[in-house]
């Protein structure tokens, strides 16, 4: 019910849908955001970087300013995810979402994948409760917590469209805690919860 509730005038919506139509038909077969909501128009930026993904994107924290990360040097099954600066040239640092197709009520699905160590953003399915961290997993087919959809809820003053990556097996939000705003916070599971800035993030190329 969010995309009821969120306006915008009649005049950036617009002239957003105009620029999101000239990106979609240069990235023809993409699955675009506009698309996994329904047409609802979001900036440029994020409507280019799903569809624009060799390099990956980052994951990044509308509250803490700092990026989702897997430890480069620490390529093994199991390895915590964190925030960091967000730094250019640091692949670890970089992520690619990779479309599994839609749940039964419609939502996109991703893999979120590492550029650089090649495995998914995961959290245990058998340990569904708040503060459960998240971590890196080979990408396996049928293995429903390492699917997420993304869920527009707004955007900030810079345009960024600002989003929650929710697990698909949780049904819980990825978040770093915004009261221990330092490099090295893990990145946990928690209730998506309207309003909670530590909850959402924008992806930038």
């Amino acid at each position: 019910m969010f995309l009821r509730s969120f306006r915008l005038t009649l005049a950036a919506t617009a002239s957003v849908m105009l620029m999101a139509l000239a990106l979609a038909a240069g990235n023809a077969g993409a699955t675009s955001l506009s698309e996994a909501h329904t047409g609802f128009p979001v900036s440029v930026d994020q409507q280019s970087v799903i569809g624009t993904q060799a390099s990956g994107v980052w994951i990044r924290n509308s509250y803490t300013d700092r990026c989702v990360v897997v430890p480069g040097g620490d390529n093994r099954n199991g390895a915590l995810a964190f925030q960091y600066d967000c730094l250019n040239g640091v692949q670890d640092q970089r992520w690619r979402f990779e479309s599994k197709g839609r749940d039964s009520e419609g939502h996109y699905l991703y893999w979120i994948r590492n550029t650089y160590t090649d495995r998914c953003l995961v959290v245990p399915g058998g340990d569904n409760r708040n503060g459960a961290l998240a971590f890196q997993y080979d990408c396996l087919n049928g293995v429903e917590d390492q699917l997420w959809f993304l869920e527009l809820k707004g955007a900030d003053s810079e345009g960024h469209g600002l989003l929650w990556a929710r697990n698909s097996y949780t049904d819980r939000c990825l978040v770093v805690p915004g009261g221990d705003n330092r490099n090295g916070a893990h990145a946990f599971q928690y209730d998506c919860l309207n309003g909670v800035e530590d909850q959402q993030w924008f992806l930038q190329g």
